[in-house]
């Protein structure tokens, strides 16, 4: 998503090349924000997906 953001900025399409949910696990875990509707559900898939990612990457680790 980082690469993409900055190439949207380079190309003048986006803002800034920031990504604000970099780092975020509570968003790809599934996390709802207050913006989505009431009948907003996660997908499961892309949360498994993120859970094994932070598993092998050793984010889940204590600091």
């Amino acid at each position: 998503m980082a690469r993409l953001n900055s190439y949207l900025y380079r190309i003048n399409v986006a803002e800034t090349d920031y990504n604000t949910h970099r780092g975020n696990l509570s968003f790809f875990l599934g996390g709802k924000s207050p913006s989505d509707s009431q009948q907003w559900i996660p997908n499961l898939e892309a949360v498994r997906a993120s859970i094994r990612f932070a598993i092998a990457t050793g984010r889940l680790d204590a600091a």
